[in-house]
C-alpha cells in the first residue's frame, strides 16, 4: 500500500478508537397517522319537460373513497463534541396502499430535510449544508431548507448574521445559477425592543 493509504488508515483507526468515547448520539422526530373518508357524488340535472316542470336527480351513489397517511420525521444528531456536531433528519411520507406503502413496500420514499455540520465556537455559530433557513422577519422574505452557509456571531447586545445560499445550480450556463446573500445586524436595546438592519439580495 502507498503512504497516502496508510495515513487515511491510520486516521480511520485514530477517529474509531477516539469517537465512541467523545461522541453522543441522539435521535428525536414524531410519527402520524391519519385516516381520511369522503364520499364523492356526481349529479345530473334533467332539462325540462313539456309542462315546463323540471326535476333534479343523482345518476349513480357516491363513490365511497377511504385512504390512510402516514408520516415518519427522525433527526439524528451525532455530536463529536461540544463544538461538533452531525444533524441529519429525514422524512418519509406514505399513504397506504400506494407506492412505498402497497403490497411488497418496496420504494424510494425516505426524502432528506436537513443534513449539515453544526459548529460552534464562543459566540459563533455556524451551519454548513442543507438546512432549514429564514430572516429575521418572521419568514416573510424567506423561510424554507436549501443548501446554505450560515454564521451567527454575538457580540454584547448586538448579533451579527451572515447567509450563502444555492437556490439552484445549473452546470450548463452560468446564468442559470441563482445564489443568495445574506447579511444582517440586530442589537437588543431591552428585553422588549430591538432593532436592526438586514440586505438580502440573489444573484442569477
Amino acid at each position: 500500500m502507498n503512504k497516502v493509504t496508510h495515513i487515511l488508515l491510520a486516521i480511520g483507526l485514530i477517529l474509531a478508537v477516539a469517537t465512541p468515547a467523545l461522541a453522543a448520539f441522539k435521535l428525536n422526530g414524531f410519527y402520524r397517522l391519519m385516516g381520511y373518508a369522503a364520499e364523492v357524488r356526481s349529479g345530473a340535472t334533467l332539462s325540462s319537460s313539456s309542462s315546463g316542470a323540471s326535476a333534479d336527480t343523482d345518476d349513480e351513489e357516491g363513490d365511497s373513497r377511504q385512504f390512510i397517511d402516514q408520516r415518519l420525521r427522525l433527526m439524528a444528531t451525532y455530536s463529536l463534541n461540544d463544538n461538533v456536531a452531525i444533524v441529519y433528519f429525514a422524512e418519509i411520507d406514505t399513504v397506504w396502499g400506494t407506492a412505498g406503502g402497497s403490497l411488497g413496500a418496496d420504494n424510494v420514499n425516505v426524502e432528506t430535510k436537513n443534513a449539515y455540520l453544526d459548529l460552534k465556537s464562543g459566540d459563533t455559530k455556524a451551519k454548513l449544508g442543507i438546512q432549514a433557513v429564514s430572516d429575521v422577519y418572521q419568514g416573510v422574505l424567506f423561510a424554507d431548507d436549501f443548501a446554505a452557509a450560515t454564521v451567527n456571531h454575538k457580540m454584547g447586545n448586538a448579533t451579527f448574521n451572515l447567509i450563502y445560499g444555492k437556490f439552484y445550480e445549473d452546470s450548463r450556463s452560468d446564468d442559470d445559477d441563482i445564489d443568495m446573500y445574506d447579511v444582517g445586524v440586530k442589537f437588543k436595546v431591552n428585553d422588549n425592543f430591538n432593532v436592526g438592519a438586514n440586505h438580502c439580495c440573489l444573484i442569477v
